[in-house]
């Protein structure tokens, strides 16, 4: 329990800082794909980018789709209730997160074709950086659910455990007994 609190205060900071995911991720794999094209150059023939983007955009259409779904789908549904909870509680945040990538993902395939093959680890890394955001989001969301689903030691949200026995109490004598 712990543990998972670290790690949803350590991806609300990243949340708050969005564009470090962009500097994290896209930066060290632009480099490594780089120096990828200086020992391998038929990897990047130029269609690694558009694969990249393609993926991005699978992400990124996940998140987004979880997200509707919370909103909109009009659901009793337990499931459902907790998503809206969870996204209502954090709303701003995980807008930030899905608008910033999804323009991220629609810039990287016009980079990649104002480039071409002459950087595509810059197009590459920009996509990356999308797929982060994507993944995160993500995360972000399931986290939320586990910890806002978990009852305090000893309780549990339905009123489960606890006593059912009826109370009763008798008023005087001769009285009928009241619940």
């Amino acid at each position: 329990m712990q543990a998972q609190r670290r790690v949803g205060a350590l991806l609300d900071w990243f949340s708050a800082h969005w564009w470090i995911d962009l500097v994290l991720v896209g930066a060290p794999v632009a480099a490594w794909w780089h120096f990828a094209g200086h020992w391998c150059p038929t990897f990047l023939d130029g269609g690694a980018a558009y694969y990249a983007s393609a993926s991005s955009f699978a992400g990124i259409a996940l998140a987004a789709a979880t997200f509707t779904c919370a909103f909109f789908f009009q659901s009793e549904k337990p499931v459902i209730q907790q998503l809206r909870r969870v996204y209502q509680h954090d709303a701003r945040t995980s807008w930030t997160w899905i608008l910033t990538a999804l323009l991220t993902s629609a810039v990287t395939p016009i980079a990649a074709a104002a480039l071409g093959p002459a950087a595509p680890e810059i197009s590459f890394g920009m996509a990356s950086g999308a797929v982060l955001l994507a993944v995160l989001s993500f995360l972000r969301v399931v986290l939320w659910f586990r910890l806002t689903t978990r009852a305090p030691e000893g309780k549990r949200p339905d009123g489960e455990g606890q006593s059912r026995t009826k109370r009763t109490t008798y008023v005087g004598p001769g009285e009928r007994p009241t619940d």
